[in-house]
């Protein structure tokens, strides 16, 4: 309990959703993890939240056109 996890959860006609945002689950039920908002769901599975970023050639490639689009001069 108090753990941020990634829920997996169902509607009414009972299609799956992965909720964008992370939940954790405490003695009174699940909340999102990061506004501590009470949340009415119905869970079918949940797994550690991760939070990625983008990977390192991402990063270059948004370094590489802020130089170039500064005039290509570094300091």
């Amino acid at each position: 309990m108090g753990v941020a996890l990634r829920v997996l959860v169902t509607n009414r006609s009972g299609d799956h959703y992965v909720l964008p945002y992370p939940c954790s689950l405490t003695a009174a039920g699940w909340v999102n993890a990061a506004t501590g908002i009470s949340l009415a769901l119905r869970a079918t599975h949940w797994q550690l939240y991760v939070e990625t970023l983008p990977n390192k050639r991402a990063w270059v490639r948004r370094s590489l056109a802020r130089r170039i689009g500064s005039g290509g001069t570094t300091a």
